[in-house]
């Protein structure tokens, strides 16, 4: 997908590379471009962003400058992470056997979107009621765990969490995730057997669109 949203990028480039020189009140035009990107981006609405991985992009032209803008965020996932219904890359302390999910469904709306709310396309992992996931990290050290949740339909859905301690299933911390119109994003700090319990307050479901691990 991101290799299709660079390639209009770069087209978008070469389309509108006729920038005015304000000082001089002249034209100057690239008509050579070399164009190469790493990493994993995505389109949202007019801008082109980096998501997960480091990324990169080599931009060569005939000209006498050009301006990049770059904005710098929160970056979630940097030791692995699973985006519901297409990547997955656990940190190197867990293999398929430290966390699995409680009766959930896939559902996946979109494969391929522009919408700049999608990690990569509009899928999630839902329930009608709740659904749980058990984690089994390490006990030594805490690590953040985070969830996104984005109600790409519109639905007003608000979840519920209950982080239980695996063993005693003593609750440890109560959450309330609501707005998730325009995608949330909910962090922990844990260690240890954990159970996380999602439950619907309102809306049709409960849903769940990416696991991040830091």
């Amino acid at each position: 997908m991101e290799q299709e949203w660079l390639a209009e990028f770069q087209y978008s480039l070469q389309e509108n590379s006729c920038f005015e020189n304000y000082c001089k009140q002249n034209k100057l035009r690239f008509d050579d471009i070399r164009f190469e990107y790493r990493g994993k981006w995505r389109r949202t609405e007019e801008m082109y962003e980096s998501v997960l991985e480091p990324a990169s992009i080599r931009y060569t032209f005939f000209g006498n400058g050009m301006d990049i803008v770059a904005c710098k965020g929160e970056r979630y996932g940097k030791d692995g992470y699973e985006i519901i219904g297409s990547e997955k890359k656990l940190p190197f302390s867990m293999n398929e056997f430290s966390y699995f999910f409680d009766h959930v469904f896939y559902v996946s709306l979109f494969k391929k979107t522009f919408d700049s709310r999608a990690l990569d396309g509009q899928a999630y992992f839902l329930n009608a009621e709740s659904f749980g996931i058990q984690f089994f990290l390490s006990s030594e050290q805490e690590r953040q765990v985070s969830f996104y949740f984005c109600d790409y339909d519109y639905m007003g859905r608000a979840i519920h969490l209950a982080i239980l301690d695996g063993d005693t299933n003593k609750l440890l911390v109560e959450h309330q995730v609501e707005d998730l119109e325009k995608g949330v994003y909910v962090s922990f700090r844990l260690k240890g057997n954990i159970y996380i319990k999602f439950e619907k307050i309102r809306g049709p479901d409960v849903i769940l669109s990416g696991i991040f691990f830091d």
